[in-house]
């Protein structure tokens, strides 16, 4: 079901991963670049490492000069976690984690929910 859902957003999005690179800052010696595919490995770790969240897939976008770099994120959220705390959750982590790895200040996520998953362990009952 994700990999379809995978495949989907990708055809309709465009593809999850995309190229290019954005100036972080200017030092005396030149310009400090980073690669988008950077970002978007950082961001996406961080997407998942929310507890609820079971599968993220990022869409990282050169921003403009007042913002070097925009993150759209479609998420997949497992079952008893609400949908804007989530949402809340996985802007913050994901701005904390690339402040402190590229010391980038607050960037514009767009998180978005595409489904309610099953949680993965669920328990049983015994039956006597």
């Amino acid at each position: 079901m994700i990999s379809k859902l995978k495949s989907l957003l990708k055809s309709t999005l465009g593809t999850s991963k995309s190229g290019g690179e954005f100036v972080l800052h200017k030092n005396n010696y030149g310009f400090v670049t980073a690669e988008s595919e950077i970002v978007h490995q950082i961001a996406e770790r961080a997407a998942v490492s929310v507890r609820g969240v079971r599968d993220a897939i990022l869409f990282v976008e050169t921003g403009d000069r007042y913002f070097p770099v925009s993150i759209r994120v479609t998420v997949t959220m497992e079952q008893g976690y609400s949908a804007p705390t989530i949402s809340e959750k996985v802007t913050e982590k994901i701005n904390e984690v690339l402040n402190h790895t590229l010391q980038l200040g607050k960037i514009p996520v767009d998180v978005g929910i595409s489904e309610v998953a099953k949680t993965a362990i669920e328990k049983r009952k015994r039956v006597r």
